[in-house]
């Protein structure tokens, strides 16, 4: 597993893509609930494609989920059936 974020200095900006060393997930216990939904969604999506990605944000949007803080952060999952 490789965790990797960009590195930018505004959100107009593309930023640079660096691998982190650690990540932090500052979130509500409901919110952790979500984002399990949201892992289980990938697992079954992905696992047919072989190699796919979903972001958390777009997946938030159209499941029509009414979270109590915005999503200012997004989680993309990037899978490689082969790789595994």
């Amino acid at each position: 597993m490789d965790i990797c974020g960009y590195a930018r200095k505004n959100d107009k900006e593309q930023g640079e893509f660096v691998e982190l060393k650690e990540c932090s997930i500052v979130c509500s216990l409901n919110e952790i609930d979500t984002i399990i939904d949201f892992l289980n969604h990938v697992r079954e999506t992905h696992d047919a494609a072989g190699y796919c990605h979903s972001h958390y944000q777009d997946w938030v949007k159209c499941s029509g989920i009414d979270l109590s803080e915005p999503v200012l952060s997004d989680l993309i999952v990037i899978t490689n059936i082969d790789k595994a």
